[in-house]
């Protein structure tokens, strides 16, 4: 299936993410400096500098189950780890 990316929608998937592999796609993927993920208290768990030189995907450090939040300079998304 085919995605419409308009403004600086950032789409993450698969959602709940049950691989500690998540997948990152929008219009500006070349423009996110960081990322920054926080558990659901609002502690960061992890910073990921430059990450899509490689690709659009972000391999979580070992994160346990739950609810984690995914923030870059202009969006934010929720996410589940399984």
């Amino acid at each position: 299936d085919e995605i419409e990316i308009t403004g600086n929608e950032l789409i993450i998937y698969p959602n709940p993410v049950t691989n500690n592999l998540l997948l990152v796609n929008g219009k500006d993927l070349q423009n996110i400096k960081k990322i920054e993920i926080f558990n659901i208290s609002g502690a960061k768990v992890q910073t990921i500098k430059a990450p899509f030189t490689k690709g659009n995907s972000i391999k979580l450090n070992n994160l346990s189950k739950g609810v984690y939040i995914l923030k870059t300079e202009n969006n934010s998304q929720k996410f589940i780890v399984e």
